[in-house]
């Protein structure tokens, strides 16, 4: 019986290491998530198929970031803390990233909604 509860015991501190380790390991191993990547960058790779007609399509100028929208930010005068804005040039949201491609949306009021 002592033989079976030493087993029992060694087993479970062997278990107990292990679990504590794999996580560890995997955390190590894990790669930094990438940046967003907007529309420019993703010509180099899909210039082919989709950049002939990059200009043309909304997706491209629907999220842009404040270095890329010189013309709105002379326009609009958006806060210090807008980073994006989303929209067109009729109808624009400022938004400030929180987070990996997570954004807050300025409500007309003037404040943030998370």
């Amino acid at each position: 019986m002592a033989a079976c509860e030493w087993l029992q015991s060694e087993a479970m501190r062997w278990l107990c290491a292990i679990a504590l380790l794999l996580p560890a390991r995997g955390l190590a191993q894990r790669a930094e998530i990438p940046e967003f990547v907007h529309g420019d960058e993703c010509l180099f790779c899909h210039r082919a198929g989709i950049g002939s007609t990059w200009q043309k399509n909304r997706h491209g100028v629907t999220l842009r970031e404040r270095a890329d929208a010189p013309d709105l930010i002379e326009r609009l005068k958006p806060p210090p803390e807008v980073t994006h804005f989303l929209g067109s040039r009729n109808h624009v949201r400022f938004l400030k990233k929180d987070g990996y491609n997570n954004f807050d949306i300025m409500e007309p009021g003037g404040h943030w909604d998370k």
